[in-house]
């Protein structure tokens, strides 16, 4: 219970909470790839404009804002989005139950 937040990351992180949103700033897409998970909140994930990587993102009440990036391939609807960013690269997994899920370029 609780958030969780995390600035100028850039190692793999896997950041997991049940009642709390997950704010990410990361200042590279790792090797390792980043997990955020979280029942009831949203999930803010800010990466380098430039960064490569495999994005998959889903909700279930709620929506998907992808801001600063062309999404390569897949799908992007309001509650998934899958694809890449710059190619594709590392795995990049955020899910949230009930809230909104922002991955925006920095």
């Amino acid at each position: 219970n609780g958030g969780v937040k995390g600035q100028g990351l850039a190692g793999a992180v896997e950041a997991t909470t049940t009642n709390g949103g997950v704010s990410l700033e990361m200042t590279a897409v790792p090797a390792g790839g980043i997990r955020a998970e979280t029942t009831n909140g949203g999930v803010d994930l800010r990466i380098p404009g430039s960064a490569k990587a495999d994005i998959r993102a889903s909700v279930l009440n709620g929506g998907i804002t992808l801001t600063g990036f062309e999404l390569e391939g897949g799908e992007k609807t309001r509650r998934r989005v899958e694809g890449r960013l710059n190619g594709g690269g590392p795995n990049v997994n955020l899910e949230t139950t009930n809230g909104g899920i922002k991955i925006a370029a920095k």
